[in-house]
């Protein structure tokens, strides 16, 4: 599930777990760290494996022009998000694939024995996000938008598959940096970090696939379909704001529209339902037993422990420290 990098025009290079000072700023906590050094430069490899998932941030700061071949030992599905450099890349089993700064996409790649990527001298970024293959099936009964891409995926088992570019908006950058700039707790709360994060960022992606969809002369959306959008961005981003204005500015429609969604598709309002989404995530929150209190507030979209107390004591009848202590009470 995770890519590795040689270098066969290269006869010496040094690899070493240590980041040299003048790259530090690139560090992100948690993960571990892979720097490669030789005449062509430096390369600065950074990784957090889940159980489910890998996340890679590659640096590469090139003097020379490189050949690299990424080594995949298992089949990787990923997605890929160019956030410095143009670079094309040849993928054993379909072929040459452009790589452009500001653009993100979904890659299926068998386990050849060789690829190759030619790098021109210059600095380079690139966040990549590899899936396993019965985890992604799981998120994607989420959103909807990538069943297609999952039969694909399923009908080019043997050729691999590489889905349109998305341009990487506002939101997808501000999810990237925030997943870079993360310092690790523990292994567990970093984990629960990631998969929050992962969902905000396929939810953006499902929602670049809609304008291409109406483009290329599909149906617009259902009212439907556009509630299940609301309501799946709602429960990904219980920590953002949640404001009237700012949900129909990302979503380009009218407050009106917006009320009318929920009542012709829920028995409450939206008030309630953003409400009633918090409280809930909270309260599956304080029964896993691994975070505190306060945490668990602002992960849902409270400013402190204070104002989740009266929330959830109100929606529930007890505040959320008896569920927390029922929890973590001694056997």
């Amino acid at each position: 599930m995770q890519l590795y990098f040689t270098f066969p025009a290269v006869k010496e290079v040094s690899i070493t777990s240590k980041i040299p000072p003048r790259y530090r700023r690139y560090r992100i906590g948690g993960t571990k760290k892979t720097c490669y050094r030789g005449p062509f430069g430096t390369i600065l490899s950074q990784k957090f494996k889940g159980r489910d998932y890998c996340i890679q941030d590659h640096h590469l700061f090139l003097k020379k022009r490189l050949l690299i071949t990424p080594v995949i030992k298992k089949p990787l599905l990923m997605i890929n998000y160019v956030l410095q450099g143009n670079v094309e890349i040849e993928l054993n089993g379909f072929g040459r694939v452009a790589l452009n700064e500001g653009f993100y996409r979904f890659f299926y790649i068998p386990s050849q024995p060789r690829h190759e990527a030619v790098f021109n001298p210059g600095s380079y970024h690139a966040l990549h996000i590899n899936f396993k293959p019965g985890y992604f099936r799981t998120l994607a009964r989420e959103y909807p938008l990538l069943q297609d891409f999952l039969h694909r995926f399923s009908r080019n088992a043997q050729r691999g598959l590489a889905e349109e570019p998305v341009k990487i908006s506002k939101a997808v950058r501000g999810s990237l940096e925030d997943m870079q700039r993360y310092y690790r707790d523990s292994d567990a709360v970093t984990d629960l970090y990631y998969q929050l994060k992962m969902r905000e960022l396929l939810l953006e992606y499902t929602r670049g696939l809609l304008p291409l969809a109406r483009y290329s002369g599909g149906p617009p959306p259902t009212d439907a379909e556009f509630f299940s959008e609301v309501k799946r961005y709602i429960e990904t981003n219980l920590a953002r704001s949640l404001s009237i204005s700012c949900l129909t500015q990302q979503f380009g429609i009218s407050k009106n529209k917006l009320y009318r969604l929920f009542k012709n598709h829920r028995k409450y309002t939206i008030y309630q339902f953003i409400r009633k989404s918090r409280l809930k995530e909270a309260m599956r929150l304080l029964r896993d037993g691994k975070l505190k209190i306060g945490t668990i507030a602002m992960m849902v979209g409270y400013s402190n422990a204070e104002s989740l107390h009266h929330a959830f004591k109100k929606e529930y009848g007890v505040p959320p420290f008896f569920i927390f202590d029922t929890k973590n009470k001694p056997s």
